[in-house]
């Protein structure tokens, strides 16, 4: 809107015009009486035409000054709503969103999926593969036998994960997660056959029970939860959800990542209790608010929380040409029970901040009682984990550091062994002549006093001109050639190797503090944000300790290497 002083200006303008035009026509007859034959009058004429289009000029501005005085005020408008993220940051898709906006509370950003009902239910997902050549040494030579690999040069499919992405209203929100790990196929059958279950001179009727399992691979639920938006920035969140400690567990997916292994201190020596992506049962509070140019944000839960938990292994073989059964307990960290077996009893939480689109810095923690209520001891595991990623222009770094306390492990193992019993089995010598049973307990937990390790990530997205002309180029908007390097460390300090017990007593506990280290080297090529192809290098080096902490080969334990190298190939995608 013009001001008064201006308007005034205007009108005087145009006065002191009008007065000169009018003052000339007055003047013309005279001056035409007064010239000189010779003078052209067009000149005179041309000077009044340009002077009644300035008046004409002036003549509407007035009117539309006037309009503006006698018409109401007009209100300033208001600018619309818009979410924070207001652009991308290079190389990156709705994948970056998913911490910087979507897990928090808000409209769903839908990380992934297509509308399949319009935009309220989306369907998408993501997934990786691998391939992986190192020069791990094989087991020792036993006998004439062959020596066992302890790892082997072949493809790995890492996971393949289905999301669902539902938003039946702004305020409610419904996601899961459903991840096949490794997996290839899963067969069950069961049947029942009468037969003879003597010896052949003492036959005994009955029906054997067969039940065969056939599958590899792990099928599990990742995520499952709804949100209710209390407000339009706060939401009550229900359901299976992973606790937010660190950054790879709140940031877990697959095609986010421009390596193509997960990092030692989340995954292959993993400080936390269960390696990412660990999840637990419970409900919250989430939410963000704008700060500035950027915002902080928040997640509070209460879960259900980790416990020891006892599996076993059956192995089946010979020895010296008798039948071998070999059953081997095992004492391991797992997420609490989704069954209601067991009572609440442990809180995780993050609290963020974001400066700017693209970088944050956060700290987050878990506390809770790991210990099951049949031990009657009460032992605590208190984790806390300081994160954060800096950008600038194609720079970016970002890394996080995790420390765990789990406690004193001697007196859990002292629990753990008070608890032991010795069982018989009843039956003719006759009938199992042939077999030879073994029974041990092994600790597989990890149990240790304390974790702790941390991992930094020093990347440069470029992308040169002259490959647009070629197949990496063509057809793509803003395909990157990424260089990264990572340098990880985890201490496990305590671990528990070996322990001896009598009459529910402990007699002998072995324990030794371990460390290793990763360097890793890479190139990643991201055609779009959405899909990684990678090249990477890494040397693991055993830095303390009798053996590497990672990797643990089935049936044959920790490496006794002191350093080995890996060429690691891998592709991940998501949809």
């Amino acid at each position: 809107m013009e001001s008064p002083n201006h308007r005034s200006t205007c009108v005087a303008i145009l006065a002191l015009l009008l007065v000169f035009l009018f003052g000339t026509c007055a003047a013309l007859p005279c001056l035409a009486a007064a010239e000189e034959p010779h003078a052209p009058p067009d000149s005179v004429r041309a000077e009044i035409e340009q002077l009644r289009s300035q008046i004409r000029l002036l003549e509407a501005r007035m009117e539309a000054l006037s309009q503006q005085r006698t018409s109401p005020a007009a209100e300033k408008p208001v600018p619309a709503e818009t979410p924070l993220m207001v652009e991308s940051v290079p190389g990156r898709g709705q994948t970056d969103t998913s911490l910087y906006y979507g897990l928090s509370a808000g409209s769903p950003e839908k990380r992934y999926g297509r509308g399949v009902f319009g935009d309220m239910v989306k369907i998408g997902g993501y997934g990786s593969f691998r391939y992986e050549a190192n020069n791990i040494d094989k087991a020792p030579q036993v006998g004439d036998l062959p020596r066992a690999q302890r790892s082997a040069n072949g493809f790995d499919f890492r996971r393949f994960v289905l999301t669902t992405d539902i938003s039946p209203n702004d305020r409610l929100r419904i996601y899961s997660e459903i991840e096949y790990e490794r997996f290839s196929k899963l067969e069950l059958a069961r049947t029942a056959i009468p037969e003879n279950l003597g010896s052949p001179g003492r036959p005994r009727a009955g029906t054997r029970f067969i039940q065969e399992t056939e599958g590899r691979g792990e099928l599990g639920i990742e995520q499952a939860w709804a949100q209710y938006n209390v407000a339009r920035d706060v939401g009550i969140r229900v359901g299976v959800v992973l606790p937010p400690v660190g950054r790879l567990n709140t940031l877990h997916d697959d095609d986010y990542w421009d390596l193509p292994r997960r990092t030692l201190v989340d995954r292959g020596a993993s400080v936390l209790p269960i390696p990412a992506a660990w999840r637990e049962l419970g409900a919250g509070l989430v939410g963000k608010h704008a700060l500035g140019a950027g915002f902080i944000n928040y997640q509070f839960y209460v879960v259900n929380g980790v416990t020891l938990d006892f599996s076993h292994e059956v192995t089946a073989g010979l020895r010296s040409g008798r039948g071998l059964l070999a059953v081997e307990p095992e004492i391991h960290f797992d997420n609490g029970p989704f069954n209601g077996s067991q009572s609440t009893r442990a809180v995780t939480w993050r609290l963020g901040l974001s400066p700017k689109l693209g970088s944050e810095i956060a700290l987050s923690g878990y506390h809770g009682r790991y210990t099951p209520s049949y031990l009657n001891l009460n032992t605590g595991l208190n984790s806390v984990a300081l994160d954060g990623k800096f950008t600038y222009r194609r720079f970016e770094a970002e890394g996080e550091f995790i420390y765990s306390d789990y406690g004193r492990m001697r007196g859990v193992v002292g629990a753990i062994a008070r608890q032991l019993v010795t069982s018989t089995v009843e039956t003719l010598g006759s009938e199992t002549r042939e077999l030879e049973t073994e029974v041990e307990l092994e600790a597989s937990g990890p149990l240790t006093n304390q974790r702790y390790g941390f991992w930094l990530d020093l990347k440069y997205r470029f992308w040169p001109e002259f490959l647009n002309r070629t197949f990496l180029g063509r057809g793509f908007e803003n395909p990157q050639l990424i260089p990264i390097f990572r340098y990880d460390r985890v201490w496990f300090n305590g671990l528990v190797t070996d322990f001896r017990f009598k009459d529910r007593a402990i007699t002998r506990l072995d324990s030794e503090n371990l460390s290793q280290d990763r360097i890793t080297t890479g190139l990643s090529y991201r055609p779009i944000s959405s899909v990684v192809v990678t090249a990477a290098y890494e040397h693991n080096h055993r830095r303390q300790g009798s053996t590497l902490i990672f990797p643990r080969s089935i049936g044959l334990g920790r490496l006794p290497d002191r350093s080995y190298d890996s060429l690691v190939l891998g592709m991940s995608f998501g949809f």
